[in-house]
């Protein structure tokens, strides 16, 4: 996809998501929080010190919205896990010896100089070519016969001329 797919994409998720979000908003300022019981708490009445950590709360689906506690399921403690036992340090490997200095090549000898090419000879001067005979007239040619298979032509109107 190009460039402007992407940034269409991008601000059409950011608008979704913005409107999911306002949604959400509205919603939660339309209904009434209450407790257990089903008496109505008044804005900023629910703090954390007044949740008992034993319970968790699950929202019905009713004509009238309340939220009622549940108890929670107990937990199970988990087995210990037994600790393996450490691997042995592995022996430090030898070092390698160093690799031996290559010689050095020797210098290659100079090439000779190329002797000189000899001068080519002048071309002959090329002999003008004759003029050639003017060709025969051509013969005339026969009429075509008419084709059996096309009708005739209609005569064509007469001109004004």
């Amino acid at each position: 996809m190009n460039k402007q797919k992407w940034i269409a994409l991008t601000a059409a998720g950011t608008l979704s998501l913005g409107l999911v979000a306002a949604g959400a908003v509205s919603t939660a300022n339309a209904l009434q929080l209450q407790d257990a019981q089903g008496t109505t708490l008044e804005q900023g009445a629910a703090s954390g010190q007044s949740v008992d950590l034993g319970k968790r709360y699950v929202a019905s689906a009713s004509d009238t919205p309340s939220i009622n506690s549940v108890q929670s399921a107990n937990t199970t403690v988990s087995a210990q896990s037994t600790h393996s036992t450490q691997s042995p340090v592995s022996a430090q490997s030898p070092q390698s010896a160093q690799s031996p200095q290559s010689a050095q090549s020797p210098q290659s000898a100079q090439s000779p100089i190329s002797a000189q090419s000899p001068q080519s000879a002048q071309s002959p001067v090329s002999v003008p070519s004759p003029q050639s005979p003017q060709s025969p007239a051509s013969p005339a040619s026969a009429n075509s016969p008419d084709s059996p298979n096309s009708p005739d032509s209609p005569d064509s109107p007469a001109s004004n001329d």
